[in-house]
């Protein structure tokens, strides 16, 4: 931006002024209406956001001072919504899509997760860096577990992990844009303690030699629980397997029958079929 002046800055901020402009005439031209149960949509602009809008208009300012030593500060939500209460909110919605996840143990005790999508098709769960074996546990509150645990908050949410402040674009910004809501992260803010609570009270208590069935909305009612300080365990070494026989604690765990609060997976003892035989049933094979 020095070498031209900020000519660059100042014609980027003019299109984002025009862009703004022109949405807001379609919009006074053809707002949309949100049709009536069982109803098509009818032809219509969506108003811009407005956490959408107070972004445009930072970046505007930004770009007309043209300052490159000063970062761009994205702009808080008001009252951004919690994890546990987005989690309870999101499968109420009219458009809610429940999906299913599967944990499966391989004969080399490799574990990995697979999705079932409502039209049937599968996809493999992956971490941040997409990978899909070797990174997942459960059974215990090590890094494994961890991992599982956060991947699954960011599946479940979909769209809505991403920080509302940002959007989740902040970790683009490469120092130019800096979000305070997330840290940088553009994760929704909670997204941490969330998977702190479902390590805790799901991940831990599933015993490590199973193969686990969980739906989507059933994550979601764990998420619903907020994170308590002090309870839950820090990553570390897995216990000793004589210790986690298959079908070990399913008794006193969070939800369980009498306890009433959350659902549990649906297990299949790696023990009483035989790991490779469990594996391709829960496969679809």
């Amino acid at each position: 931006m020095r070498e031209d002046g900020g000519r660059e800055a100042r014609r980027i901020a003019a299109f984002l002024t025009e862009q703004v402009r022109d949405h807001d005439s379609r919009h006074a031209e053809l707002p949309y209406r949100e049709p009536p149960p069982g109803q098509d949509p009818a032809p219509g602009v969506h108003p811009l956001p407005g956490q959408l809008r107070r972004l445009i208009a930072a970046a505007i300012t930004w770009c007309q001072n043209a300052d490159p030593s000063s970062p761009l500060s994205i702009p808080p939500v008001q009252r951004p919504k919690s994890v546990a209460v987005f989690a309870r909110d999101l499968s109420g919605r009219r458009d809610f899509t429940d999906w299913t996840y599967r944990g499966v143990l391989t004969d080399d005790d490799e574990a990995f997760v697979v999705v079932e999508e409502p039209d049937g098709s599968q996809r493999l769960l992956r971490d941040a860096e997409a990978r899909a074996r070797g990174m997942f546990a459960w059974g215990y509150g090590g890094t494994g577990p961890h991992t599982l645990a956060e991947v699954l908050v960011v599946d479940t949410l979909a769209g809505d992990a991403r920080c509302p402040a940002c959007m989740g674009a902040a970790p683009c910004g490469a120092g130019v844009a800096r979000c305070r809501s997330c840290g940088d992260t553009g994760r929704r803010g909670g997204t941490e303690q969330a998977a702190e609570t479902l390590v805790r009270t799901l991940i831990s208590q599933i015993p490590q030699d199973c193969c686990w069935v969980l739906t989507r909305r059933a994550i979601l009612a764990h998420l619903t629980k907020q994170a308590t300080p002090g309870r839950a365990r820090r990553p570390g070494l897995p216990p000793a397997r004589s210790r986690r026989r298959a079908g070990a604690g399913r008794k006193g765990w969070p939800g369980a029958p009498g306890q009433g609060s959350v659902p549990l997976p649906q297990l299949l003892s790696a023990g009483d079929r035989g790991r490779g035989h469990s594996c391709r049933y829960f496969l679809g094979s």
